[in-house]
């Protein structure tokens, strides 16, 4: 740092991972930073208004080595069976593939930011970062046929994929004494972060695929399913001659009067694999925000948080969400499943037909697609501070009071889902009355 103006910082890392090679086991990241204080200028010194700002940069390369399976460097190879002598013998399984030069997935991040300050009370922190993969461990089969000897979920991994993440983050706060006994503070906080895979040698499926890629475009963990065709006003079959009308050919099992309706995406007359379409964002959020407020006045004061994310779409079909499992699970959902009668009377119709067995009905698709965005009361603490001994404050706070969500049932929260007839992982709303005294 000079004269708490100019900083800059160097780093230099080096580690390694049992999961490759000795050749290839240490790698080296470097990183790079560098800040500018401009308020510390003698043109911005003395400047009323703009009491604080500082711009900042920085680079830098981090390793991983998750996600590429155990010791891909070696071939499995393992024997089975056994006996003595001419009574028995070994089975040779061969299994994964080696390869020795396999590296580390490196990461580059590249980050731009500003951090300033109004008026001593007002404060702004903002944040534009890229980070990008691109030599990601992935299978690398797209040129190998599938006739060649070795099957192609044992080929040798290889450092070929490209995977890109990036986004923003920005937050804001106010803090001002009003009167000399009252204060206020108030701040927000939002965050976009959106990733794709740019390359992952990706074998294009065949002409008649609705979508002949289904990794290469798309954000991590892309769902794939059925799109149900609505048309006819409620997208079930609701007859028999609807079904024989279709002209469709179903190859994921034979449709049934109020059974799920799909789209023939590749207009080929069947349903099948070849009509799956993109279902969601893929598996994170795209965005994350927060706000929080507080105020105190006098001896009273008051502090709350809201929290929320937004744009996050799951394909929900947990047990208890369909009713196959155990030859038949009956929960909320199925109580205004279709009959022909619930039909025939107008009645609302939120679930296909039931079945105590698997059928078209529990393929992934847009009906089981949820919005799990939400806001949520995180915490909130009220406070009386008495003239007692050197304080005494009495308090009650409470967490996760509220949530406001976009989901068409209250089966559960948008956290979690429905597993053996009861709620997985529930948000617990916690309440909580307290004294602190100071002696």
């Amino acid at each position: 740092g000079y004269d708490d103006r100019y900083l800059v910082r160097v780093d230099l890392g080096y580690s390694g991972s049992e999961q490759y090679s000795r050749q290839n086991r240490f790698t080296a990241f470097p990183a790079f930073s560098a800040g500018w204080v401009a308020t510390n200028e003698s043109f911005l010194e003395e400047n009323p208004v703009l009491t604080y700002l500082k711009l900042r940069g920085s680079w830098g390369k981090t390793g991983n080595d998750r996600g590429i399976g155990r010791y891909v460097y070696l071939d499995n190879v393992t024997l089975t069976g056994g006996g003595f002598g001419f009574l028995g013998g070994h089975n040779v399984n061969e299994g994964q593939v080696a390869n020795p030069f396999l590296d580390p997935e490196i990461i580059t991040k590249q980050n731009l930011g500003i951090d300033l300050t109004l008026l001593n009370n007002f404060s702004l922190t903002f944040d534009i970062y890229n980070e990008k993969t691109e030599n990601g461990v992935t299978s690398a089969t797209s040129k190998t046929p599938d006739y060649q000897g070795v099957p192609l979920g044992n080929y040798p991994r290889a450092n070929v994929g490209i995977f890109e993440n990036k986004g923003y983050e920005i937050s804001v706060g106010y803090n001002k004494d009003i009167t000399r006994d009252f204060n206020i503070s108030l701040g927000g906080w939002l965050a976009q972060n959106k990733n794709k895979v740019v390359f992952w040698d990706e074998s294009q499926r065949a002409e008649d695929f609705a979508y002949r890629i289904r990794s290469e475009g798309y954000p991590l963990g892309q769902a794939w399913g059925y799109m149900v065709d609505d048309h006819n006003g409620n997208g079930y079959f609701n007859s028999q001659e609807e079904i024989d009308n279709s002209g469709l050919v179903y190859e994921i099992g034979t449709p049934k009067p109020g059974y799920l309706k799909y789209y023939d995406l590749n207009a080929d007359g069947k349903i099948n694999d070849k009509d799956k379409a993109p279902l969601g964002h893929g598996s994170l959020p795209n965005f994350f925000y927060a706000f929080n407020g507080g105020l105190k006045y006098k001896k009273f004061d008051m502090n709350v948080l809201f929290q929320g994310i937004a744009d996050y779409w799951t394909v929900d079909m947990s047990m208890g969400r369909v009713e196959y499992p155990f030859e038949g699970v009956y929960t909320e959902w199925h109580k205004s499943a279709w009959t022909a009668e619930r039909y025939a009377n107008g009645e609302a119709i939120n679930y296909p037909a039931l079945s105590a067995q698997k059928n078209s009905n529990h393929e992934a698709s847009n009906f089981f697609l949820e919005d799990k965005s939400y806001l949520r009361l995180k915490n909130l603490e009220i406070g009386y501070t008495f003239d007692l001994f050197n304080g005494t404050r009495l308090y009650f706070s409470g967490q996760n009071l509220f949530t406001w969500d976009k989901l068409n049932h209250e089966v559960y929260g948008p956290e979690a889902h429905y597993a053996g007839g009861i709620e997985a992982i529930p948000v617990y709303r916690l309440y909580n009355v307290g004294l602190s005294i100071k002696f």
